[in-house]
């Protein structure tokens, strides 16, 4: 979980656990609202688990996981699937804008815009990661748990490009990683 964003989501489950539903929803708010350190953590290229955007995402998931099911309480539930699918695009699209900055910038003005299909890309400290707290690897896993939490909104809203662009970044990464 990524900073105060994370100390927001402990603060949750502890006023959940106190059944102080106001406590609740105010750390609620926080998490989904304080979104300058989500931009702060863009800025500066920070997508890991640690504490980057992935870790953002992952403490909404466990938010969404844990509140957002039939087994909660009425006043604990929340629904948090919008706020979800907003970071998850915001890491495809930074992984994939980051490998083509890297790699492709002179053949992408010669491939045609429906086919640019590439792989996510993020650095972390100045070089590539592939293992779980800073890399590649805990940045998939995590896209990977949202997507399947999050499949009936994605087709509810039609928003089958933002769909195929998840599958197809995370399918390229994957076969990537299986050669190394």
């Amino acid at each position: 979980m990524m900073g105060p964003p994370g100390f927001y989501t402990l603060a949750c489950d502890f006023f959940y656990i106190k059944n102080d539903d106001a406590q609740f929803h105010k750390y609620i708010k926080k998490v989904i609202h304080d979104r300058s350190r989500l931009r702060f953590a863009i800025e500066k290229g920070m997508y890991e688990i640690l504490y980057g955007v992935a870790g953002y995402l992952y403490s909404l998931l466990y938010l969404q996981k844990r509140y957002q099911t039939a087994n909660t309480p009425g006043k604990f539930v929340v629904t948090l699937s919008k706020y979800v699918v907003e970071v998850m695009q915001i890491l495809v699209e930074n992984g994939i804008s980051q490998y083509n900055k890297k790699f492709m910038r002179k053949l992408s003005e010669d491939i045609p815009q429906n086919t640019k299909n590439f792989r996510l890309y993020y650095e972390c400290f100045e070089a590539e990661y592939i293992g779980g707290a800073h890399g590649i690897m805990g940045i998939i896993l995590v896209l990977l748990y949202g997507f399947e939490m999050n499949q009936n909104f994605l087709q509810k809203n039609k928003l089958d490009k933002l769909k195929n662009k998840i599958l197809s970044a995370t399918t390229l990464s994957l076969e990537w990683l299986i050669t190394l």
